[in-house]
């Protein structure tokens, strides 16, 4: 069976870095870059889920371009946490985390019923893993408006 976690405000405390998002311009690399580099400085968090999971192959499956991907894999390796798969988005893919997320699924041949539990920060994504029979959950740090400002941060 597999675990499948989010990373972004779900297992890093990306609240810090929503600030340094550049709402202002139209390239979608440019806009995300600051905020992508900056995430090797992210603090851990629900590092506690993924022992809950100890049995269950563990997928790291998020929306930052494999661009990032070397900065990703050494931020993980730094705060310990062990990891079966990494998924990440195709660098100019565009499209939206729910759908992108079921997409990698499929095409990494992961299976809804091979999936103990998925969790992400964001309701869209959960329900769109409820909607193909995944148990799904919200695990978040922080109340995150990326289109805005942080608006409070939870307990984690």
């Amino acid at each position: 069976m597999y675990a499948v976690f989010d990373l972004d405000n779900c297992l890093a405390d990306d609240g810090w870095r929503v600030d340094i998002i550049q709402h202002d311009s139209e390239n979608v690399f440019i806009k995300y870059n600051a905020y992508h580099l900056m995430s090797e400085f992210d603090k851990a968090a629900n590092l506690h889920k993924l022992k809950e999971h100890s049995k269950d192959e563990i997928v790291i499956l998020t929306a930052r371009p494999d661009h990032y991907r070397k900065i990703t894999q050494r931020w993980l390796a730094k705060h310990g946490i062990t990891y079966d798969k990494l998924l990440m988005r195709p660098n100019r893919s565009h499209e939206h985390s729910a759908s992108l997320k079921l997409k990698l699924m499929k095409t990494h041949k992961i299976a809804p019923e091979e999936i103990s539990c998925a969790y992400d920060d964001r309701q869209d994504v959960v329900d769109a893993y409820k909607s193909i029979g995944i148990n799904a959950a919200i695990l978040k740090i922080n109340d995150v408006d990326y289109y805005g400002e942080k608006k409070h941060e939870n307990a984690a």
